[in-house]
């Protein structure tokens, strides 16, 4: 594995409550969003400034020097059913 981050796959299940909105609980919210919205910030804080600071690569006339990617439970599980190498965070 190379220090070099060039994707990054942020993929955070639940949240997904299935009850009706009066019926959620405060605390179990607050956990669900710093899962989602929180961990998704800090783990793009942590790729970013390597993939900012590489020379980029691609034939477009912009040069990609990374991927971030936000993804649902269902993401993942398709990935590994087809064998692809995913990092899960």
């Amino acid at each position: 594995m190379t220090d070099q981050v060039d994707v990054l796959v942020y993929n955070c299940g639940g949240g997904g409550f299935g009850i009706p909105i009066l019926e959620i609980d405060p605390e179990k919210f607050k956990s669900s969003f710093d899962a989602s919205c929180v961990g998704a910030l800090l783990c793009s804080q942590a790729v970013l400034p390597g993939m900012l600071a590489s020379e980029g690569s691609g034939d477009f006339a912009v040069k990609k020097k990374g991927t971030l990617i936000f993804s649902s439970v269902s993401w993942h599980q398709k990935a590994r059913s087809h064998q692809h190498e995913v990092l899960v965070v």
